[in-house]
């Protein structure tokens, strides 16, 4: 039952966030000014360097979970596992509802989302460490895009290895099921002051929600273990020799 009551506990942090997130005023860019639900601001997530996995695509999972019902429907949901201890770096490209980048242009990347039950993962960054699963506030981390539209992220883990190694098997089933019973993270970008979640009519953002699940540190320790990390869009695949 948990990863159920994960979701709708998560489908709440949507609608709640969405009421926050209107009132947050930044100067927009000529593209975000015109930013509207068909034709929105949009905040791509380009890649995870530094995670144990590839990408786990849960989009079609997450249409019938959160997407369709408080988001752009075009918005995407991700997963990948993380080895404590590991710095991995995100990297997003961002344009405007013109379809040009955004360059030079302010934008928040949320963690721990609010109601969603996310915390315990641990950053150096202290601001993304707030645990929003009681509403009392996401963690956060600004940064500003480049010429091109393209900001990244450096993040490095803290935790560690007092935990369960959760399930992992490279599939969006078995990620969901992680995430109900170990420690994880689930991030939003935010462009400007857009709206990203909430009734569709203030929605002026498409975005991709990025859940990282954490690995200890001694699963990896034995030597009749290997872990292959491929690229993006492909799957980890966990190999035992006797």
């Amino acid at each position: 039952m948990r990863p159920i009551v994960r979701r709708l506990v998560g489908a709440l942090a949507f609608v709640v966030s969405a009421s926050v997130l209107s009132g947050i005023a930044v100067a927009p860019s000529a593209g975000a000014e015109s930013a509207s639900y068909s034709t929105p601001d949009v905040a791509t997530l380009v890649s995870v360097v530094g995670a144990q996995s590839g990408r786990i695509d849960d989009t079609a999972n997450g249409d019938l979970y959160f997407i369709n019902s408080y988001y752009n429907n075009n918005d995407h949901w991700y997963q990948y596992y993380i080895d404590e201890g590991a710095t991995v770096v995100e990297t997003w490209q961002v344009n405007g509802s013109d379809g040009t980048p955004l360059a030079n242009f302010p934008v928040t990347l949320y963690g721990n989302l609010n109601y969603s039950s996310a915390c315990g993962l641990i950053w150096s960054t202290v601001s993304l460490n707030s645990c929003g699963n009681l509403g009392s506030g996401q963690g956060s981390l600004n940064g500003i895009t480049d010429a091109n539209g393209f900001v990244s992220f450096t993040l490095t883990n803290t935790n560690s290895n007092s935990f369960p190694a959760p399930p992992e098997d490279g599939t969006p089933a078995t990620a969901e099921q992680a995430e109900a019973s170990g420690i994880f993270t689930d991030m939003i970008l935010q462009v400007g002051g857009d709206v990203y979640v909430g009734p569709v009519s203030s929605i002026n953002e498409q975005t991709d929600r990025v859940d990282l699940i954490l690995l200890p540190q001694w699963l990896f320790a034995p030597s009749n273990v290997a872990l292959s990390a491929p690229g993006d869009g492909q799957t980890a695949v966990c190999t035992w020799s006797a």
